[in-house]
């Protein structure tokens, strides 16, 4: 429905104190255009807590700073270009959730994520109604499955997946049960491929723990 030259894709949870935020992000990403960039615009990610944030979301935060594939995701607020978009979108709307993820890489594969000089908010009470511990390795499982493509996969959780409204303490082992019965209905040989390229992500993501004892140092 929108019919601007830029669209900004924006969390309904997630928003910005600083007034010139918008502003000075279109300023940024016109400027990466006149140089003749392909480029998208996120902004740096917080969540929005009354007091110190805990260390676990200041690594999220610091993670989405990062011009890394899966460190990019829609509650930093995307602003792009119409034709930009209509190159690499739309959105796929038949996934159950991480459309958003799908999108940043394609952005990222086509040109590159340009991070605003301004900083967006975010609700952490998914993680605090669920819990953050279970919901830490979700995202892991979930990110994974996107990284190596194994969409029909990702499918078979749609059963158990909650809205934010309806969300409630996450107890991981019935929420993955369609996803193991999924696994054990592949053929043996995409089974073992599934696991190669599991140990693979995990191998190539390793880089997170020593990010995380740099954050927890101070560097």
């Amino acid at each position: 429905m929108a019919r601007g030259g830029t669209l900004l894709f924006l969390h309904i949870d997630s928003g910005c104190t600083d007034p010139l935020a918008l502003r000075k992000g279109l300023d940024a990403l016109k400027t990466a255009a006149c140089r003749g960039a392909r480029v998208a615009g996120r902004f740096a990610l917080a969540f929005d807590f009354d007091g110190a944030t805990p260390l676990p979301y200041r690594f999220y935060g610091a993670k989405a700073t990062l011009d890394r594939a899966g460190c990019t995701h829609g509650d930093q607020g995307f602003v792009i270009g119409r034709e930009f978009f209509c190159e690499v979108g739309p959105y796929d709307t038949t996934l159950p959730l991480m459309e958003d993820t799908f999108l940043a890489e394609r952005v990222r594969q086509a040109g590159r994520w340009l991070l605003l000089p301004a900083r967006i908010f975010t609700s952490p009470r998914r993680f605090l109604a669920e819990g953050l511990l279970p919901r830490q390795p979700l995202n892991a499982i979930l990110m994974n499955l996107a990284a190596i493509g194994q969409l029909s996969l990702i499918h078979s959780l749609k059963k158990s997946y909650r809205s934010h409204d309806a969300t409630e303490r996450l107890r991981l082992r019935p929420f993955l049960a369609p996803l193991k019965e999924s696994i054990a209905h592949l053929p043996r040989a995409q089974r073992r491929r599934l696991w190669h390229q599991t140990g693979a992500y995990v191998r190539g993501n390793a880089w997170q723990i020593p990010f995380f004892l740099d954050l927890l140092t101070g560097g």
